[in-house]
């Protein structure tokens, strides 16, 4: 699949947050956002829409990122989730990787970063 005929939900509490990896993605060829400020809202959008990826913040209001992850797989167990959070814990880098994510990228990241995690999902993404 393409980047740019992707769907991708981006998931933070922080608008500003969202601006920021939108811009990186971008630069990729993404073209398709939904977007989502806390994890309530991220499982709703992902029942509904059925993103191909899921770039999932951890740290949020009302549901957190892990347990709105463990939500999502539960619902899809291929769903394609990449968590971002700033406290990357080792508690939770055990659970992000034991349930079948993707992968997890450390804020404040940069356009390499994402881009290692995803030129692996992505044929257009070098």
């Amino acid at each position: 699949m393409n980047i740019s005929d992707a769907k991708i939900l981006l998931v933070d509490d922080s608008a500003l947050a969202r601006r920021m990896t939108k811009k990186i993605l971008d630069a990729f060829g993404a073209k398709t956002y939904l977007e989502a400020s806390d994890g309530i809202e991220a499982v709703r959008l992902y029942k509904e829409e059925h993103p191909d990826l899921v770039l999932l913040d951890i740290v949020m209001p009302e549901k957190d990122g892990l347990a709105a992850g463990d939500e999502i797989s539960a619902f899809d167990p291929d769903a394609n989730i990449i968590y971002v959070s700033s406290a990357g814990t080792q508690s939770n880098l055990e659970h992000v990787l034991g349930n079948g994510s993707r992968g997890f990228i450390q804020k404040p990241f940069t356009s390499d970063d994402l881009k290692l995690l995803l030129k692996y999902e992505f044929d257009d993404v070098e």
